[in-house]
């Protein structure tokens, strides 16, 4: 590994956010934060509501980007941020810290 991989190697720590307690919940956020600077690296809004005002326009106005129990929100936000975080921002999400 070079300097250069070195420097895009952060640790980060993963929190899951819902609209709502429990696993009803609709809507959920998940965040990447740097652990070092406490600086969001990214996020993900998940939503399994569908808001479609016409059914013409469904494809392009659907807010449903989520399927599955309110629970799994958390891991599938968390997969989605890590694999775009090298091709999006140049960086590898090599540790990481989960708030339990």
């Amino acid at each position: 590994m070079s300097e250069d991989e070195g420097e895009r190697d952060i640790a980060v720590a993963v929190d899951g956010r819902w609209q709502k307690r429990g696993f009803f919940s609709k809507n959920g956020a998940v965040t990447v934060s740097n652990v070092d600077i406490s600086k969001v690296n990214d996020i993900e809004m998940l939503s399994k509501h569908y808001v479609c005002p016409s059914k013409v326009n469904h494809l392009q106005n659907c807010k449903r980007n989520f399927e599955g129990y309110s629970g799994k929100m958390e891991v599938t936000g968390t997969l989605s941020i890590f694999r775009r975080s090298e091709l999006k921002y140049n960086v590898r999400y090599t540790k990481l810290e989960t708030g339990t």
